[in-house]
């Protein structure tokens, strides 16, 4: 599943906006990334907060014309990657075809190199996994 060329990278206990900016900076320079874990990103702030954020995006729109927001964890991890690239041109469409998310650790190898520039936790403040939102919000993960 995880394709042959692509680097690994761990989402464990990353932030999210700060692990997806470098994520999507990588991806515009021309690197195939694979995400896993991804159920485990952090989202820093209190749980109440952070939920009504995402409940109010799921809740936009029309049930038939959208706008459609994920609930699954790894497509919310892509959605969030989607909107710090350029995904109406082509080299964003691109960028963003170049970047896989998966739900485990799928048995793969971290890429070390590519791991050490796109690591960003902070372990000591008030987060909730990306995991706990999405199950409140109708996963069934």
């Amino acid at each position: 599943m995880i394709p042959q060329n692509a680097k690994v990278v761990d989402a464990d206990g990353q932030v999210l906006g700060r692990f997806c900016t470098k994520i999507a900076k990588a991806a515009l320079l021309g690197e195939t990334i694979a995400i896993i874990n991804a159920e485990k990103v952090v989202i820093t702030g209190s749980r109440a907060q952070s939920k009504a954020r995402y409940v109010e995006e799921v809740a936009k729109g029309d049930t038939f014309k959208g706008p459609f927001f994920p609930t699954r964890p790894d497509l919310v991890l892509k959605r969030t990657i989607r909107g710090m690239l350029p995904y109406k041109q082509e080299r964003g469409r691109k960028a963003l075809a170049r970047v896989r998310c998966y739900l485990g650790d799928m048995g793969a190898t971290v890429d070390a190199d590519l791991m050490k520039r796109v690591s960003c936790k902070k372990p000591d403040i008030r987060s909730v996994s990306l995991g706990t939102i999405c199950k409140e919000m109708g996963w069934n993960g």
